[in-house]
């Protein structure tokens, strides 16, 4: 019997394409606290408000079309990076393609 701790599989990280770091959740489940390890660990995390994480140019109230071009723009300068906005769910059909 193997541990819920325990991978079921060996998972592959490719490292020589950029990686994009989402982070997705409902409002005071720890959004803000996993940006913001991200983010003191090196990760690009955006142009984010130091209080909650969070890059305004990635809200839905952008076009889609200027956050596809964000996050094509991103993959080019930055191998790993992320973005933590609470209206993504309601746009990432449309951009995870990218």
């Amino acid at each position: 019997m193997s541990s819920f701790f325990e991978p079921q599989k060996e998972l592959k990280f490719d490292n020589t394409q950029p990686h994009t770091v989402v982070v997705l959740g409902p409002p005071r489940s720890g959004t803000s606290m996993v940006a913001g390890i991200l983010r003191i660990l090196g990760i690009y995390m955006g142009q984010c408000n130091v209080k909650n994480h969070e890059d305004p140019r990635f809200n839905q109230k952008q076009s889609v079309e200027s956050i596809r071009a964000l996050i094509i723009e991103n993959n080019a300068n930055f191998p790993i990076w992320g973005w933590k906005e609470p209206s993504t769910h309601r746009y990432w059909d449309k951009v995870e393609d990218v």
